[in-house]
């Protein structure tokens, strides 16, 4: 009971401080195919004292050479490092090997993030923003979507009864995005009954977070939690007869429930990335398959005192591995924070030691995970203001802060959790008078149209022209469909 009520405290205050000793420990190989297709070549320019970098890295996976050693005690560039917890030598047997600050990298060429930088009481501050750099290098942020673009008046000391965002999630490659927004009541609860007056709107993007449409609006209260491998929203339902306060989950547009496996306590899904369907429980360090059998193996049993798991695992591309956020766990209390990788079938890879707690990570590609790390040692229960995003490589051990544009607005005082990742080089939809541009099926005006993508959509460009002038380019757009489009309408 002692070490169930111990794991239970540090998982309920989410994940919190670590770190320095085993320089000398070997790293395993990382796992294979961690991005579909293979590794992917990402290229990075360093940062240092202010200056955007000259130099350049360029990586296929294992093979970016980063910097061994940190070259700065500040995280980020603003916020200094806290006080770091020694961590334990190994968990489930599995050595646990740091990982050290290295030099600020610039957002990686030819990947957009999509960047939730609000939640709850945003007033005019976006809930999304959208960054990538253009074909000569420059950095281009756009605002996906606030309530007032969703015809919203937000809540505010002036509207205290205004609307507010309450969820949301996106697929990972950024195609599908869904947002929850609390427009009437009180949409969270904790001890007392939830307010069942209280009014929810379900909304979902299928081209990057440009165009949004509404999928439910209901009385009470409904959050975006995930999203389907068929790009649904899955969303929770709470609800109460009168005495118990219950939890649903569905998903949006289709309407499907998801059921629980058999008496398996209060539990929440989340998905695997070929749409396996797991479930935590209210049992600590407990996630049950489908069928209802325990996940997890020996290792995360928290009677043996090791480590407490917070609930945002994140798989790679092929299902086959997930990160998940970790503290360890001592008769004194809880200890420092590790990043732990599990296998599909439920044994431990890999625990890594971070120098404070995790709140969000993405696999970029079989050794590179793009990560939101808090500023201090005292972990909130969801992320705040001052969170600063890193790129922390795997081969070489080295978490990367990327300052530069995060200590400018809106992403100063923002969440800055990174929730999609767009792959690159880009054609942007312009000059439509905000309609949009036909996709065709061949660079001729008038074959077949395949979609047409809304001014300000990211396509992505394939570097093939046609036509006497180069006139036509051949684009993918987000949702997979690869055509033709006229280039008067893109910037490239």
């Amino acid at each position: 009971m002692r070490a169930a009520a111990v794991a239970a405290a540090v998982v309920a205050a989410f994940v919190g401080v670590m770190y320095l000793r085993f320089s000398g420990d070997s790293v395993p190989s990382p796992p294979p195919g961690a991005l579909a297709g293979g590794p992917q070549c990402v290229v990075f320019r360093t940062v240092s004292d202010g200056d955007d970098g000259s130099d350049t890295q360029a990586t296929c996976g294992p093979s970016f050479e980063s910097p061994a050693a940190p070259v700065s005690t500040v995280w980020a560039g603003s916020v200094a490092l806290p006080t770091q917890a020694t961590p334990p030598d190994s968990i489930g047997g599995i050595n646990v090997v740091r990982l050290e600050i290295g030099p600020a990298v610039q957002i990686p060429d030819d990947w957009g993030l999509i960047v939730e930088t609000c939640r709850g009481d945003c007033a005019d501050t976006p809930a999304l923003t959208r960054m990538y750099r253009d074909s000569d290098g420059h950095l281009k942020t756009d605002n996906l979507v606030t309530l007032q673009s969703l015809g919203l008046s937000p809540k505010s000391s002036s509207n205290p009864t205004g609307a507010y965002f309450t969820g949301l999630a996106a697929s990972p490659a950024g195609s599908a995005l869904a947002l929850s927004v609390c427009v009437q009541g009180s949409c969270f609860f904790g001890a007392e009954a939830p307010d069942l007056d209280a009014e929810s709107m379900i909304f979902r993007s299928l081209d990057g977070g440009v165009t949004w449409s509404e999928l439910d609006r209901r009385v009470g209260i409904a959050w975006v939690i995930g999203m389907s491998v068929e790009k649904e929203a899955l969303v929770a339902d709470v609800g109460n007869d009168g005495q118990v306060t219950r939890i649903g989950y569905k998903s949006l547009p289709g309407g499907g429930e998801l059921l629980p496996p058999s008496g398996s306590g209060y539990t929440q899904p989340f998905f695997a990335t070929d749409g396996a369907v797991f479930w935590h429980t209210d049992d600590v360090n407990t996630v049950v398959r489908a069928d209802g059998t325990q996940w997890l193996g020996s290792w995360a049993d928290p009677r043996q005192m090791q480590v407490a798991l917070a609930w945002d695992y994140a798989f790679d591309a092929t299902g086959s591995h997930a990160l998940v956020s970790g503290m360890a766990l001592a008769q004194s209390g809880p200890g420092a924070n590790l990043l732990l990788m599990v296998r599909r079938d439920g044994s431990l890879g890999q625990v890594f030691s971070m120098p404070t707690y995790m709140v969000g990570k993405m696999w970029l590609d079989e050794a590179h995970i793009l990560a939101i790390l808090g500023p201090d040692a005292n972990p909130p229960p969801r992320p705040r203001a001052g969170f600063a995003p890193v790129l922390i490589d795997l081969s070489t051990r080295i978490i990367h802060p990327m300052r530069d544009p995060f200590l400018d607005p809106p992403f100063f005082n923002g969440i800055n959790s990174i929730i999609a990742v767009q792959q690159g080089p880009f054609a942007r939809v312009v000059n439509t008078d905000n309609t949009c541009v036909n996709i065709r099926a061949e660079p001729l005006p008038s074959a077949g149209i395949l979609d047409c993508a809304a001014e300000g959509v990211l396509l992505r460009d394939t570097g093939i022209a046609s036509g006497p002038a180069g006139e036509w380019l051949k684009v993918v757009t987000p949702a997979g469909a690869e055509g033709w489009a006229n280039a008067q309408y893109l910037e490239r």
